[in-house]
């Protein structure tokens, strides 16, 4: 994986953002077959903007980040090739926010190529574990919530390392303030990333010499991230939305299923064989970077167990709240957070065990050239097939993809010519296509769940009923 600069290797690493690329090709394609369902269709085109953001903050949660995206869904404005293109953006935004925070940690030890790479190859680790993919990526409302929070907390703590190593946009005020925008903004999108960036914002003010505490720039930094999370926390709206758990709040079944849960992502993600190939083609990439990096040599000093400690600590926060909230984990979404950064603190805990050990002067060596080729093919070959890439595949080797494409299609064109007729109430059939990796949810049976409702009232319909046996 020769990508750094002085190895006389760039065509190598032209090469490797050429083969990395190309598994982000069927993520990509996927966007095109995307379409709404449930919460898309939660306002009407008509809704005030600005009425419904603090109607959302007062009566259904707090998060002002997400509820701001929820509103710019292009589906309001009947755009089916906006909402796919807005999947397609955040796509690339991943490797764009990752890009970001890994040119602000390693300075000059890498190529502009070296770094492309490096980002490309942890976005196809993040894509292909995200344990909900369909969520994560091609459905609006559960996309923007979490994978936009994360790709805007890179770009957060890309500039917090900037301004640590004295490297700030035009001055340090102004450096300051953008931080703290995007600190404001990151923390407004979910609940979890909220409690992630307490938890590390104390952990790091903490760990600082008592001389430092309040003198280091942690210090408002960790107040203005109680500030911003008290305004999501103490929002009025959060009552009326966990008023639908009864069950909620329950501070032993919340702690008994978290603990639960945590081992089941843990092993699963870490059991992944991409992933330890990946670990093992880093040890030359951690080498270097102890060598010419004051970050990564910093990093690579800490004990391996903070890091161990706080793949973890990941995994709590991303899990806990949706338990104490709603004393369900009904869905994944949360842990598509928690995937992301999981990955990138993976990638420091195996550097630090690397460094602290010396082991990454010895895997080096025993990586020679042809092996390192060998294993790289070996990781592009395995990221294809396995993972949600592997599953992208299946779906459209098995016609799910395109079956799903043809029966909203012709849901719509039912709606149209329905309407055309003057009809008020419509009667579809159940999905028979539900793609692992694009389907949502559907329609229920019958006329009057929420899901069905909303569909209806967007359209200007009365009633859209399903015919669940027709489905069958």
């Amino acid at each position: 994986m020769q990508v750094f600069q002085k190895t006389g290797a760039i065509g190598k690493v032209h090469l490797l953002i050429r083969l990395f690329s190309l598994l982000l090709i069927p993520f990509a394609v996927l966007c095109f077959y995307a379409h709404p369902i449930a919460d898309d269709y939660t306002y009407i085109p008509s809704s005030p903007f600005w009425q419904t953001q603090k109607e959302l903050y007062l009566h259904w949660n707090g998060r002002f980040s997400a509820n701001f995206m929820v509103m710019v869904n292009p589906i309001l404005n009947f755009s089916f090739t906006g909402y796919r293109l807005a999947a397609l953006l955040l796509l690339l935004l991943i490797p764009v926010s990752l890009f970001f925070i890994i040119a602000s940690s390693l300075g000059k030890v890498l190529y502009g190529s070296g770094r492309l790479a490096f980002s490309i190859m942890l976005s196809v680790f993040i894509l292909s574990l995200l344990p909900s993919l369909p969520e994560g990526i091609y459905w609006h409302p559960g996309a923007m919530t979490y994978i936009l929070g994360c790709c805007i907390a890179m770009f957060y703590t890309g500039m917090v390392i900037r301004y640590l190593q004295g490297n700030f946009i035009i001055n340090r005020l102004f450096h300051f303030v953008i931080s703290v925008i995007l600190l404001f903004i990151s923390i407004g999108f979910n609940e979890v990333q909220m409690s992630l960036f307490m938890f590390v914002h104390f952990s790091v003010w903490i760990s600082l010499k008592k001389q430092e505490r309040f003198k280091s720039v942690w210090f408002p930094l960790l107040l203005l991230c109680m500030l911003f999370s008290g305004i999501m926390f103490f929002a009025p709206g959060n009552h009326g939305r966990e008023s639908f758990f009864p069950d909620n709040h329950n501070l032993l079944h919340s702690l008994l299923m978290t603990a639960l849960q945590m081992p089941r992502f843990f092993f699963s993600w870490i059991s992944y064989a991409p992933l330890w190939i990946g670990t093992i083609l880093f040890a030359p990439v951690s080498l270097i970077l102890t060598k010419e990096s004051d970050f990564f040599r910093k990093l690579g000093q800490m004990n391996p167990l903070i890091f161990f400690c706080f793949l973890w600590g990941v995994l709590f926060f991303c899990i806990f709240p949706a338990y104490w909230s709603t004393a369900i984990l009904g869905q994944h979404r949360t842990l598509n957070t928690a995937c992301f950064f999981f990955v990138l603190v993976w990638l420091a805990f195996i550097h630090s065990v690397y460094s602290r050990n010396n082991l990454a002067e010895k895997a080096s060596v025993a990586l020679n050239p042809r092996l390192k080729t060998g294993l790289t093919i070996v990781l592009a070959i395995s990221l294809l097939f396995s993972g949600n890439s592997g599953t992208i595949l299946m779906d459209f080797a098995s016609g799910k993809i395109t079956g799903f494409d043809r029966e909203m299609n012709s849901r719509y064109a039912l709606i149209d010519a329905a309407k055309k007729q003057g009809q008020t109430q419509i009667s579809m059939h159940s999905l028979q296509n539900k793609p692992a990796s694009l389907f949502v949810l559907d329609i229920q049976p019958g006329c009057n769940h929420w899901i069905n409702e909303q569909f209806a009232q967007f359209y200007g319909l009365n009633k859209i009923c399903c015919d669940s046996i027709a489905g069958k």
